[in-house]
């Protein structure tokens, strides 16, 4: 549900709708760069369609998401961030964010969002 807040604008009160928040889930393949909606990460797990223990190299990641007021729920099409999952270990590229780990079997991903990252040629 939003919330609403009432404004003056030229002397006239004018409703103003907040955008409708949720947290919604991607799932992700390890190995390849993402877009995702901007807004905070809520949860980082290996992908719970594989029992615990059992390396999968997928993850799946929950972010709290402006979206319209209709469902199914989809992301804002506004700003959005390129993100990439990397082992423990990997080169990560000046400029990116760490966002979060998790644990996949014996491994440990690190999502970062790569969005102002320099690629590595250009160094």
């Amino acid at each position: 549900m939003s919330t609403d807040d009432n404004s003056i604008v030229d002397g006239a009160i004018v409703t103003i709708k907040a955008p409708d928040r949720r947290v919604l889930r991607f799932n992700l393949q390890v190995t390849e760069t993402h877009t995702l909606p901007q807004g905070p990460v809520v949860m980082i797990h290996h992908d719970r369609a594989y029992p615990d223990g059992q390396e999968c190299g997928r993850l799946e990641v929950w972010i709290e998401a402006q979206t319209p007021g209709d469902f199914p729920a989809k992301p804002e099409l506004g700003s959005r961030r390129k993100v990439k999952v990397f082992g423990t270990g990997q080169l990560i590229p000046a400029g990116a964010r760490h966002m979060g780990s998790c644990l996949d079997g014996r491994l440990i991903w690190h999502l970062y969002d790569i969005t102002n990252a320099i690629e590595e040629d250009k160094r």
